[in-house]
């Protein structure tokens, strides 16, 4: 559920699964109960778009939604505060890992009250703060040498958006660079394992027919507009100028691009903590998939807390650009000020948007050069800077003193 209720565009998954839940239909109808329900009081607050469509995110969401929406009802303040709640407990959660991994109380005050997450993570109540705590644990445990644990919560997270998938391609290539392909290989059959106990209540087909039906298309915030004729829709736009389907080249360079960056930083960055090349994927997601999100911010925001502090303030400053990059204030000022012409405001975003660009791809590179961060861990996972690759230096007490 990625918009909230009281806006009057429920989601897709939200009217789906209250459906589901309240009918007791099975899994496997789930995709088409919003369609099959039309009386029911959450489809009606629903936008057309999405009353077509099967849910593009994965089952493990598609539970949660359901148990949320049972608990919440139809109302609609009380599904707001619902999904609002769940993504506060899912923040609290990533400052809480975050403090447990010994980051300091100042860096997890700092991204707790961005204002990407604040807005963006809480008050919209997007679940791409799942996808971002999933992906903390795996970094985390990771840093633990448990590989198979990091695994499944990277699978976990593939299973609420499948795109974040790119974050278990990057640590299965970060140990196979590092030459342990036994563990490469319990992750990928421990992966694979939880995907097919997840996936088979609701059917494979229910899962990816929705994926491949939207393959393809973009967004006015996609880079790859730039090179499909359609650069003016680069920007915020109320309506779209071509059709906004990709075409078959620019639809494989959106995966292999990002993909291929994935696996360059996994292997580039194998001496380091796979939190820095995991970094660099998802920033690489963020930036050139076709289909890119202010919201996917929520994807590295917590990982800038493993960071040091440095490296951490420009991850969340980066998020905090990418929010004046949003709808979500630029429609109220356009309607405020502007009386909905969207003039100004439209040249603004542009602007906005060609920045967050160069300064996303700035930061990949930076990242992805290995010399951003000279922080190591010890063992319970403080971060102390020297000049030793992650592995190398000498761990021979709880004071994370090195030799």
């Amino acid at each position: 559920m990625t918009r909230d209720v009281a806006c009057a565009r429920a989601s897709h998954d939200l009217a789906g699964n209250s459906v589901c839940t309240r009918r007791r239909v099975s899994p496997r109808r789930c995709i088409d109960s919003s369609i099959t329900h039309r009386s029911v009081p959450v489809v009606d607050r629903t936008v057309d778009l999405y009353r077509e469509i099967g849910s593009v995110h994965g089952p493990v969401f598609r539970v949660l939604a359901a148990a949320v929406s049972t608990l919440s009802g139809t109302g609609e303040l009380a599904g707001r505060l619902a999904w609002q709640g769940v993504s506060l407990v899912a923040v609290a959660g990533i400052l809480v890992v975050l403090r447990r991994r010994g980051t300091p109380w100042h860096q997890v005050v700092l991204i707790g009250g961005s204002p990407a997450v604040v807005y963006l993570l809480i008050h919209q109540a997007h679940n791409d703060v799942f996808v971002g705590l999933l992906i903390l644990v795996g970094a985390t445990c990771a840093q633990s040498g448990r590989h198979v644990p990091t695994s499944l919560s990277f699978a976990a997270a593939a299973l609420v958006k499948a795109p974040s998938g790119i974050a278990l391609v990057t640590f299965v290539v970060w140990l196979l660079a590092r030459r342990e392909r036994r563990a490469a290989g319990w992750c990928v059959a421990s992966a694979v394992v939880l995907g097919a106990i997840v996936v088979s209540p609701f059917g494979l087909s229910a899962v990816l027919g929705p994926l491949t039906e939207r393959s393809g298309e973009t967004n006015a915030t996609s880079l790859w507009n730039v090179v499909r004729g359609d650069a003016l829709s680069f920007v915020w736009r109320p309506e779209r100028t071509i059709d906004p389907s990709a075409g078959a080249l620019v639809s494989v360079a959106g995966i292999v691009v990002p993909v291929s960056i994935a696996v360059i930083a996994a292997w580039r960055l194998r001496s380091r903590p796979v939190h820095e090349p995991l970094t660099v994927a998802v920033l690489a997601w963020v930036v050139f998939s076709l289909y890119p999100s202010v919201w996917l911010t929520g994807w590295f925001v917590a990982l800038a807390g493993l960071w040091s502090g440095r490296v951490s303030r420009l991850l969340i400053g980066y998020s905090s650009l990418s929010l004046l990059t949003s709808q979500s204030w630029l429609m109220p000022v356009a309607a405020i000020v502007d009386r909905g012409t969207y003039g100004w405001v439209e040249r603004l975003a542009a602007m906005l948007l060609g920045v967050t660009s160069v300064v996303g791809v700035a930061l990949i590179v930076h990242l992805g050069s290995g010399k951003a961060d000279r922080a190591t861990w010890n063992e319970e996972g403080v971060a102390r800077l020297t000049g030793a690759p992650w592995g190398k230096e000498v761990r021979n007490d709880r004071k994370g003193t090195s030799q």
